[in-house]
């Protein structure tokens, strides 16, 4: 229930800060419904796993490839680097995914892990992941914390939004505590 009663102050709030700055956003806002923030239960080497999959291809594409390479990890055996071919990854993302399953710590960190660490560190340690960057980072904080207020500036979709609804960056930092649920709303209605 909590996660439904911050979606509805986080839309509350972001319709507030775009009656304000801009209406065209604040009408966009009023013909849809509110989102809430879902929060991965995957395993973090497997929502790794995922990201990298998705990184810099259609959310389509990107589907078909993780429900490949789910189906070899369901296996619970060694992943070749031909298995991840034959799910239709590129070498890059192969050497990465790989490197993510070689990797013993990684396999067994857990989100209390995660959550243990302070903002520096926990950065630090996703960027030393190979094939982990900031929009990694920041997607981790939002759909494997559950951070509300994350802005992905990196992000194509994020910035289509801002563009298409002309928000100023200057006002960006308006939306906080819930620039998470901003880059929600924006990717719902580019």
């Amino acid at each position: 229930m909590e996660n439904r009663s911050q979606s509805i102050k986080a839309y509350e709030h972001i319709k507030r800060v775009s009656k304000k700055n801009n209406i065209n956003f604040y009408n966009s806002l009023n013909q849809c419904s509110q989102i809430e923030l879902k929060v991965s239960k995957k395993k973090f080497y497997e929502f790794l796993i995922k990201l990298i999959i998705s990184q810099q291809i259609s959310t389509k594409a990107a589907s078909k490839i993780w429900l490949r390479v789910e189906s070899f990890l369901k296996k619970n055996k060694k992943i070749k680097d031909r298995d991840l071919k034959s799910c239709g990854l590129s070498k890059q993302k192969i050497n990465y995914i790989s490197g993510i399953l070689d990797n013993k710590n990684l396999m067994h960190t857990k989100k209390s892990d995660l959550i243990k660490m302070k903002s520096k560190e926990l950065s630090s340690y996703l960027l030393s992941i190979k094939g982990v960057g900031d929009w990694t980072v920041g997607m981790t904080l939002i759909f494997f914390l559950g951070k509300e207020d994350v802005w992905l500036n990196n992000d194509h979709g994020v910035k289509k939004g801002v563009e298409k609804f002309n928000i100023h960056e200057d006002t960006i930092m308006e939306y906080s505590p819930f620039l998470s649920y901003l880059c929600l709303y924006l990717w719902k209605n580019l």
